[in-house]
C-alpha cells in the first residue's frame, strides 16, 4: 500500500490511478473498475474517534489480533444477498501466480430489525431517503463485525489486508431502467476496520450496459475456465 501521507482524505472517494493498481499484479481487471469507489481508511487502527459500543469494538478488535504468517496478498470479500439471511465474509490469499487460498470464512445473521427494514426498503415506502441512509450505516456495522471475526479467527491484523470488496445490500435492481441500488456506507466500513474498501461495483456495470454483475464473469473465467472444456457456473443467489 502507499504511504499514508500520500493517501487522499477520507471524505473524498478516489479511483485507482494507473501507477498504483489496487488489484493483484497479475490480474487483468475489466474496464468496469474505472469508476468503482474506493474508500481509503484514515488510520491504520480504524476509526480515529469512535462512537463507543459495537463500533469501537469493531475498530479495535482487529488491531489486537496476532500477527499473520500467511503468504500472498490478503483480501476480504463480503456478501449479503437478497435472501437477507445475513452476511458472509471470506479472507483469501492471492499469490504471485493468481492462485487463491481460502484462509477463513464467517457468517453472521442479520439482526431481526435490520432484516425487516431492508426487506421493507425493497418496495416504495415512507421517508425512503432517511431510512436508506440509516440502513446503509447499519449494513456497514454488520459488515465490520464480520471483518472483526474473520481477522480474529485467522490471526490476521488489519494492516495485512490489502482491501475489502463489498457491493452492499441490494434493495432495488432495475437494469432495464438504467439503475441498481445497493446500501452500504463504505466510508464508515473503512473507518471501522482500518482497511481500504472497494464498493459501488454494480452501478458501473449497469452504466456500461450490463446487468450489474461486473466481477462474477471475469472471476469465473479465471478460476474455472479450461482451454479444452466448456464449463458453466450456476449462481443460485436469493432463489436458493
Amino acid at each position: 500500500m502507499s504511504d499514508d501521507s500520500k493517501k487522499p482524505p477520507p471524505d473524498a472517494p478516489t479511483t485507482p490511478s494507473p501507477g498504483k493498481p489496487r488489484v493483484p499484479p497479475d490480474a487483468n481487471p475489466p474496464a468496469v473498475h474505472d469508476s468503482t469507489v474506493i474508500w481509503p481508511h484514515a488510520t491504520a487502527g480504524g476509526s480515529a474517534g469512535g462512537t463507543g459500543g459495537d463500533s469501537e469494538k469493531a475498530a479495535s478488535a482487529p488491531a489486537a489480533a496476532a500477527s499473520s504468517t500467511h503468504n500472498g496478498v490478503h483480501y476480504i470479500g463480503l456478501m449479503s444477498g437478497t435472501s437477507l439471511d445475513g452476511v458472509d465474509g471470506v479472507l483469501v490469499d492471492v499469490n504471485a501466480g493468481g492462485t487463491l487460498t481460502l484462509r477463513g470464512h464467517h457468517h453472521q445473521p442479520f439482526v431481526a430489525a435490520l432484516r425487516e427494514e431492508l426487506l421493507a426498503l425493497n418496495a416504495p415506502t415512507e421517508n425512503e431517503l432517511h431510512r436508506c441512509a440509516l440502513a446503509a450505516r447499519d449494513v456497514a456495522l454488520a459488515y465490520a463485525s464480520v471483518v472483526t471475526a474473520l481477522l480474529l479467527e485467522s490471526s490476521t491484523v488489519a494492516r495485512e489486508v490489502r482491501a475489502i470488496g463489498a457491493h452492499g445490500q441490494t434493495v432495488r435492481h432495475q437494469p432495464h431502467a438504467g439503475y441498481t441500488l445497493q446500501l452500504l456506507d463504505g466510508a464508515l466500513l473503512a473507518e471501522l476496520t482500518g482497511i481500504d474498501v472497494v464498493c459501488d461495483l454494480r452501478r458501473r456495470d449497469v452504466a456500461a450496459g450490463g446487468q450489474g454483475a461486473p466481477l462474477a464473469p471475469g472471476f469465473h473465467a479465471a478460476v474455472f475456465g479450461h482451454a479444452n472444456e466448456a464449463r458453466a457456473v450456476l449462481n443460485l443467489g436469493g432463489i436458493s
